[in-house]
């Protein structure tokens, strides 16, 4: 059946079928695809077809959707190459995190922040004493002067941070794929 040559508004648009057309489109283009994942994107498909029908009416709708699918699909590829390339440094990132350098935590870039964020979420919820520590040097941005909150000697908070270091270190070869999780990674 050859669709009418004027153009459908949102409110002529069966949404339940674009929303199945969509799903279906979408899991073929992206081949491994979870259920979550899949109604996250044929949630945002619905959105440009909506922004498209309100803006210019939709002539060939089975058309559109498979164009939006294709379209939504390859934006997702694009954002998982990104990611996994953000974590492609992961050892280096993290050193640079349990190392805790004496710059700014405000002047890292967003992965060592995610990755600062991953490290003190593992310490809330694994090594409160930890947790503790991280959250004095964020903080104070110093070891002295976490040392001197805390009452320690510098020396000792050094030797305190680098076996909470080991502990995270060895939870990760233990268990890498929970923070693969944590970070978004989806294996």
């Amino acid at each position: 059946m050859a669709e009418s040559s004027a153009p459908r508004r949102e409110r002529e648009i069966d949404w339940n079928r674009a929303r199945s057309l969509l799903r279906t489109r979408i899991r073929s283009q992206m081949g491994r695809c979870d259920e979550t994942q899949l109604e996250d994107l044929a949630h945002e498909g619905l959105i440009i077809l909506l922004r498209l029908a309100r803006r210019e009416g939709v002539r060939n709708l089975d058309g559109l959707i498979a164009n939006v699918a294709r379209n939504v699909a390859i934006n997702e590829i694009r954002r998982l190459k990104r990611r996994r390339s953000r974590l492609a440094d992961w050892d280096q990132s993290l050193e640079q995190i349990l190392r805790l350098p004496d710059s700014s935590l405000h002047e890292w870039d967003d992965s060592l922040r995610e990755l600062w964020f991953l490290v003190l979420e593992f310490f809330r919820v694994k090594k409160a004493a930890c947790h503790t520590l991280a959250m004095t040097y964020a903080e104070l941005g110093d070891w002295k002067a976490a040392a001197g909150r805390l009452g320690l000697e510098h020396d000792a908070i050094r030797q305190q941070w680098s076996r909470c270091t080991r502990v995270f270190r060895d939870e990760l070869r233990r268990d890498p794929g929970r923070f693969r999780d944590w970070m978004g990674e989806d294996g």
